[in-house]
């Protein structure tokens, strides 16, 4: 056959390979399943059924709670930990789009890739909103907005993010580093927003924190579950248990920097201490979720008082409030799945 430019067209390759058509060997349609990515399908559709957009939280009553019922201690506390927030879930999808989604190319992988990068879009824009809310003076916001060029122990950890960013030569490195993103990395800042829970304020931004902590805790279990997949591909540079726990040690470090900053002084029913405490657990929990021995024998977390509130949060229908163990799909491996499992 040729074309308009007399040249010959080139043949275009359908074929069945496992049951489903594929073109030049890339899979066309989302079914059937293959068994091989069972649990990365089953993600993806739980986090299709819990998708959820910014204009459905209302942050109408956090202004009057940020003004009236916080001391500046704890204004200067969660102001943090939404100037971290701020520009890290557009960290995450770099890493997506630069590296993971073309390392794993899948029909299930690229599925639950591109629902993640919507979904911190989402946790983006929904981070701004709430800055939107406590800083109404520009200068305030911009100050926030621009952390990751001003605070210390911010920039620390997205220097090591974009560490493992730029070294796509190896993906199971990858993968772990950004496990621990979203794992450990942020783990300190949901434990904050859980504790403003408990303190009974800022009713909007406590439901977002609940939303995007799920959601965080998903994208980790994803990141689990490809290392299983890709952990003894001779195509892929192996990776120790050592190297494991590298990777982790040098998360936990940053994050216990950011921590020891962001509480300099001790907060009603919060302290440095305790939170570092709780960010070595949600190592540990990492670490065995990869089968890999813990480092710091902290096998429950330190703040029992806040984080048992969600101990039996089961990932939840957002629209209708109620807990859902996913009778709609096959997601037999998450059905019973708990936030608290990861953070």
């Amino acid at each position: 056959m040729m074309n308009n430019d007399g040249q010959a067209s080139p043949q275009l390759k359908f074929e069945i390979n496992d049951g489903a058509v594929t073109y030049n060997g890339e899979r066309l349609t989302a079914l059937p399943v293959n068994p091989k990515y069972g649990k990365i399908r089953d993600l993806y559709v739980a986090s299709r059924e819990l998708f959820w957009v910014p204009a459905a939280v209302d942050l109408s009553k956090d202004k009057y709670d940020w003004d009236n019922k916080l001391d500046n201690d704890e204004r200067e506390y969660l102001s943090k930990l939404l100037a971290f927030f701020a520009a890290s879930d557009k960290i995450v999808n770099i890493n997506i789009e630069q590296n993971l989604a073309k390392a794993f190319q899948s029909m299930e992988s690229g599925m639950i890739y591109r629902i993640q990068l919507a979904m911190e879009d989402v946790h983006n824009e929904t981070y701004s909103n709430m800055i939107n809310v406590i800083a109404p003076d520009i200068e305030d916001k911009n100050k926030l907005f621009n952390a990751i060029a001003n605070v210390s122990s911010i920039r620390k950890k997205a220097e090591w993010c974009f560490k493992y960013i730029n070294k796509s030569d190896n993906i199971l490195e990858n993968l772990i580093a950004f496990a621990c993103v979203e794992g450990i990395l942020f783990s300190s800042s949901f434990a904050g927003f859980y504790w403003a829970r408990e303190r009974k304020f800022l009713p909007g931004m406590v439901e977002a924190n609940e939303y995007i902590a799920r959601d965080e805790a998903m994208h980790t279990l994803n990141a689990v579950y490809h290392y299983e997949l890709e952990k003894d591909n001779p195509e892929n540079t192996p990776i120790t248990h050592e190297r494991i726990r590298e990777i982790v040690a040098e998360s936990v470090e940053a994050e216990t920097e950011f921590v020891k900053e962001c509480l300099p002084n001790k907060l009603i029913n919060m302290n440095a201490d305790e939170m570092i405490k709780h960010v070595h657990h949600v190592a540990d929990n990492l670490l065995k979720m990869l089968g890999v021995e813990p480092l710091y024998g902290q096998a429950t977390t330190p703040l029992v008082h806040i984080m048992e509130a969600i101990n039996n949060l089961v990932i939840a229908d957002f629209f209708s409030g109620r807990v859902s163990s996913y009778k709609k799909t096959t997601a037999k491996d998450i059905k019973t799945y708990k936030v608290l499992d990861v953070f």
